[in-house]
């Protein structure tokens, strides 16, 4: 069940450190500065990997062009005496698209329920007056945002950035193969996820499937291990009456309207970054929503998002 906040006082505090433009600088910063592994093939990097999401990070959290980007930390730099310089705006362009995402990795030893949900994110073409007055035009297009949230933490756990043209259930199932790192207790997710791909994918990892099943769900006729919870569902909601009222009887009972803090994490993305993607390909797409989650996910663990 959703938690209800009190602590109001310190949870206003909180947002208003977010607010806070001190920044601190590690004191080791031009020992990692600079690359210093050598590719076996093509010209060795200037700067290192944490350099380069050291300065994506500060980009996205003041949403700056990359040009101002660059000037932004070399006058940061220069004030505070570090003889060190920012990659230019064009490497960090091009290594954003060569950036090694690692993995949102759950806490060892601490099992995790999950919420999927998926939301929008416009990538470029006219705005909204444009399009609702004159139509919208061949290159206006968007991609999907597609997470897995830790109702307990607020914390993305896993993220995958696709086409518009992906399902939700085909990409949650994709995060369960391959992006999990650690124990889970259960997956949920509206009705888009009541796919039997989703079930099976959720089954073979160990977790228990929280979806409404579809109002004209009928049990299945061959048995599937993987499926029985989704019987249940279904069996269940019959029993209370196979009705609106039915359902909602049901959600309450499994818990499912913690999923709402799925959508809230997804609001709080939009609301700190907007509803763009500032980079133009796919790969530095895929680089800035992983930076941006992870810029989220720290302000979870310092207490900036909420408290109780």
């Amino acid at each position: 069940m959703t938690k209800t906040k009190t602590n109001w006082s310190q949870y206003n505090k909180n947002l208003i450190k977010r607010g806070n433009i001190d920044l601190w600088i590690a004191k080791d910063i031009e020992k990692w500065w600079y690359a210093k592994a050598v590719p076996e093939k093509g010209r060795p990097q200037v700067y290192s990997e944490k350099a380069i999401e050291m300065c994506l990070m500060l980009r996205h959290i003041y949403q700056l062009p990359l040009r101002m980007a660059e000037g932004f930390i070399n006058s940061l730099f220069a004030r505070l005496n570090i003889p060190l310089k920012c990659p230019s705006y064009t490497q960090l362009s091009r290594r954003a698209g060569t950036f090694e995402v690692p993995k949102l990795a759950i806490k060892p030893g601490i099992p995790v329920n999950l919420i999927f949900d998926s939301t929008g994110l416009k990538v470029f073409g006219e705005g909204e007056w444009k399009v609702r007055m004159h139509g919208k035009s061949k290159r206006r297009t968007w991609m999907k945002l597609h997470a897995a949230v830790n109702p307990d933490t607020l914390e993305f756990i896993a993220t995958v950035l696709t086409s518009n043209a992906v399902t939700d259930s085909a990409a949650a199932t994709q995060i369960m193969s391959s992006e999990l790192d650690g124990k889970i207790n259960t997956v949920s997710g509206d009705g888009a996820y009541d796919k039997s791909e989703f079930y099976k994918q959720a089954c073979s990892i160990g977790a228990l499937t929280v979806v409404p099943p579809a109002s004209n769900a009928r049990m299945q006729k061959l048995l599937h291990p993987a499926m029985i919870s989704r019987d249940e569902s279904i069996a269940k909601i019959k029993l209370y009456g196979n009705d609106e009222a039915a359902r909602k009887r049901w959600k309450e009972e499994v818990g499912y309207h913690s999923r709402s803090l799925a959508e809230t994490a997804m609001f709080r993305f939009k609301t700190a970054f907007s509803d763009r993607l500032q980079s133009r390909s796919f790969a530095a797409q895929s680089t800035e929503v992983f930076l941006k989650t992870n810029i989220l996910n720290t302000y979870a663990s310092m207490g900036f998002l909420r408290s109780f």
